[in-house]
């Protein structure tokens, strides 16, 4: 049974609660990247999800941009088809009958 000294148990425990002394631990073990903290993937995985919302957001706002054009061009042709028919019921009833 191997026994660990007394300053790795100290190295050990020091790593555990402070960070810059883990970073330098891993280092020294030959990892050259030091841990990322907890909260980057989540938060990496948020940023993320708000860029396909914001995509999202914007797709629609062009969506009802593009309904909101066709719907007054609509209404702008069924109006000007209502007054062609108008005047083409008052052409007909001033036209005499032969």
């Amino acid at each position: 049974m191997a026994l660990i000294g007394l300053g790795t148990i100290s190295r050990l425990v020091t790593a555990d609660f402070c960070p810059d002394h883990a970073t330098e631990a891993v280092r020294q073990h030959g990892n050259p990247q030091p841990p990322k903290p907890a909260w980057a993937s989540p938060a990496a995985r948020q940023q993320a999800q708000i860029a396909a919302l914001e995509k999202q957001l914007a797709d629609a706002k062009q969506q009802v941009q593009d309904i909101a054009v066709k719907a007054i061009e609509g209404a702008s042709g069924s109006k000007a088809l209502s007054h062609i028919n108008q005047i083409a019921m008052e052409q007909a009833k001033n036209r005499p009958q032969g």
